[in-house]
Parts: structure tokens; C-alpha cells; sequence
């Protein structure tokens, strides 16, 4: 299946229209993720270089890639799966150094949270998992 690559100039414009330091939406909010407000300027802090993403605007934009592949890009519904941050912070895939009192993780924590995640996905049609993290040197 030949899928039509995604239109990157819309998604540039976009992020140029609420990230400039003169846009009106620096100010304003543009997402709401449960009670918290994202901003422009909230944006434009988590996509700057060497920036850690909140977790709560990582899980706004899982969701808005979810909700884009299923209403915007049907033909990618099922094809990608977008999990949530929080399976990332059971892996405790994001730092290199542990606190060896603790396990390495809990598989039953894991299950849980892709159950979660994964709640009415067919697996056998899926091709990409996207997994989120924060990379960070020490």
C-alpha cells in the first residue's frame, strides 16, 4: 500500500503561526489536554533545541497524531500506533543511570498501560510504533 507522504509545509506555517515571537498566540491558549493549557509559547519552549517536553504536552500531541490518523489519515488508522508517554516512564527507557533498590521494571505495570493504550487495536495490521521519550545526556 502506497501511502501519499504527509504535506510538511502546512505543519512548518503552523508552527511558524503559533511559535514566532511576535505571534499573537505566544500568549494565548491553542490545546487544551484535560486542565492544562498549552500556549504557544508552552509549544515553542518544548520543540526548542535541547528542550524536555512536558509529559503532559507529549501526551496532547500522541493524541493529536492519534486523532489525525484516524479522521485526517484513515488509510493510516491501525497501520501506525502511537503509544503513551507513561509506557516510557514504566520502561524507564529514559535514563541511563537506575536506582538499583527498584526493579527494572514491572511487567504488569507495562501490560496495564498498554491495555490502556491498545484498548480495540487490531495488532496485526500495524506497521510503525511509535513509542515517545525524552533524550537526555548525563
Amino acid at each position: 500500500m502506497i501511502r501519499p507522504p504527509p504535506i510538511v509545509d502546512a505543519s512548518l506555517n503552523l508552527f511558524a503561526r503559533l511559535c514566532a515571537d511576535d505571534s499573537i498566540y505566544r500568549s494565548t491558549t491553542v490545546m487544551q489536554f484535560g486542565t492544562t493549557h498549552l500556549t504557544g509559547s508552552f509549544i515553542a519552549k518544548s520543540f526548542a533545541d535541547d528542550a524536555l517536553p512536558d509529559s503532559v504536552f507529549m501526551s496532547c500531541f500522541v493524541k493529536c497524531l492519534q486523532y489525525d490518523d484516524f479522521w485526517i489519515r484513515p488509510e493510516c488508522f491501525g497501520y501506525r500506533i502511537f503509544l503513551n508517554p507513561e509506557v516510557s516512564a514504566i520502561l524507564n527507557i529514559e535514563w541511563t543511570k537506575r536506582d538499583t533498590s527498584e526493579p527494572r521494571y514491572s511487567q504488569f505495570a507495562a501490560v496495564s498501560a498498554l491495555q490502556r493504550c491498545l484498548p480495540f487495536t487490531i495488532l496485526k495490521n500495524t506497521k510503525m510504533v511509535h513509542l515517545p521519550f525524552r533524550f537526555t545526556f548525563n
